[in-house]
């Protein structure tokens, strides 16, 4: 238990002293990140090919008021590449990706800073709120797609100083789309939500 304890008081006083020396004032805030992602959809119509494993992030925050700021933010929710052959009816043909399904959500988010204001590492809350986008692609090149809304709630931990630092993060999304057609299938009313946890760079200044 002495040990555990000396650990403990290690990591804090290097947290602290981490803080005090690189202590900084971010009022931009811009960045991209990456990961594994996740959805469910209601009616349920999404083909085994089309669910949802990975996505990214881009956005801008500006932090008018301290600890709370506004942004701009895109989450993209995407499937599996899937690949397919070409057959000239000669050869095995020549091999070829595409991406069969593709969520986008456009937000205009509300961003707090719970705790490490102007310190090196910042702990943080966003909630967002705007329009969203869901494109069904074919291997011909064909895409279907459908508006709607969406809502989003993140948390992130950023550690840098001013300029070139790093996020780890998670963003829930939820959207609402009214119809969707897409050759003979015409789907109503579609309800989903989804998660993104990336880690991704970004900028303060």
């Amino acid at each position: 238990m002495k040990y555990v304890k000396k650990y403990i008081l290690i990591i804090v006083l290097f947290h602290i002293s981490i803080n005090l020396v690189f202590a900084n004032d971010q009022t931009y805030v811009i960045g991209i990140g990456a990961g594994g992602a996740s959805y469910k959809e209601k009616p349920e119509f999404f083909y085994d090919s089309e669910i949802i494993t990975k996505g990214g992030n881009i956005n801008f925050e500006w932090y008018l008021f301290n600890s709370i700021g506004l942004g701009l933010k895109t989450v993209s929710l995407q499937s599996s590449d899937s690949v397919y052959y070409n057959s000239d009816g000669t050869t095995d043909g020549e091999q070829g990706t595409y991406q069969p399904l593709t969520i986008d959500s456009n937000l205009i988010t509300i961003n707090w800073i719970v705790s490490g204001e102007k310190d090196y590492s910042r702990f943080g809350l966003t909630f967002g709120a705007g329009n969203s986008k869901l494109t069904k692609m074919d291997r011909d090149g064909v895409g279907y797609s459908s508006s709607g809304s969406a809502t989003s709630l993140g948390i992130f931990f950023d550690w840098g100083a001013d300029g070139f630092g790093a996020r780890l993060g998670y963003d829930s999304v939820s959207n609402s789309f009214g119809e969707f057609k897409s050759g003979s299938r015409n789907v109503k009313n579609i309800t989903g939500t989804g998660g993104l946890g990336y880690f991704g760079l970004r900028w303060a200044f």
